[in-house]
């Protein structure tokens, strides 16, 4: 749970002609942040709603708003230039990382997936186990037919053994479905690191951060409140695309 100190901006944009209030789609984006702060257990949260106006142009009120609340945070101020600065160097330590690409993969995927990484060798050999079994029982329900048919073993035998083997095909299947599941997870995971190791590539060396590179990069932003312990730095999350939980609509500009 993250502490309760923090301030959790959402902010939303829908780009349309002739809307006439909160468009559905405001609503939409609206419902997914909220379940999605409320599952991480992100408080204080504070909306902030661009309707019908173009991602091109950061003439935004509800935008220039939530930049306002950052710089006149009663609190404690962060300046647009600090904020670039801690965002530029969380990326360039990234870019440090991909020096040695295959072990910055490890650590991005151990990032993103924890234990499933561990999990993917045991589940692979498990499938592989899994298969081996269903190939037996299928060599071995078609040898106790063909025994019955030739009437080598009683039929009442022959039966209770194709049920037994049937039985523990269907488990074997249920568990082989969940198996790969799992792997599919990992996969798509491994897919996802590597897109965004891909992305981050293309900024090696950069100076200037971009709208482009905010854009391909980076999720979203969070800012915790000062604590009470001024001696304890303020906290500032950077949460990066393909590496941490993505929106489920692409549509979302949270930058």
């Amino acid at each position: 749970m993250v502490q309760t100190g923090k301030i959790t901006a959402l902010y939303c944009r829908f780009s349309a002609d002739d809307m006439r209030g909160e468009s559905d789609s405001i609503a939409h984006q609206k419902a997914i942040l909220t379940e999605y702060a409320n599952n991480h257990g992100l408080t204080n949260q504070r909306y902030y709603v661009d309707d019908g106006i173009s991602g091109t142009t950061f003439e935004r009120d509800g935008f220039k708003e939530m930049l306002r609340d950052i710089e006149n945070c009663t609190t404690h101020t962060i300046s647009e230039a600090v904020l670039e600065s801690l965002v530029i160097a969380d990326i360039q330590s990234k870019l440090q990382l991909i020096v040695d690409e295959d072990k910055a993969r490890k650590a991005f995927l151990s990032k993103k997936t924890g234990i499933r990484v561990s999990q993917g060798a045991s589940d692979k050999k498990h499938k592989a186990e899994i298969e081996k079994r269903l190939s037996e029982l299928d060599t071995l329900t078609q040898s106790v037919y063909e025994n019955m048919v030739l009437g080598k073993v009683p039929e009442e035998v022959c039966v209770k053994l194709i049920d037994k083997y049937q039985e523990e095909n269907k488990t074997l299947q249920a568990e082989f479905e969940t198996v790969m599941a799992r792997l599919d997870t990992i996969n798509q995971d491994e897919c996802d690191v590597n897109e965004f190791i891909r992305r981050l590539k293309k900024y090696a060396g950069f100076e200037v951060l971009t709208r482009e590179m905010l854009i391909e990069l980076v999720e979203y932003i969070t800012v915790e409140d000062v604590p009470e312990n001024r001696n304890i730095p303020r906290k500032i999350h950077i949460y990066y695309k393909f590496l941490d939980k993505a929106l489920p609509d692409k549509r979302n500009a949270l930058m």
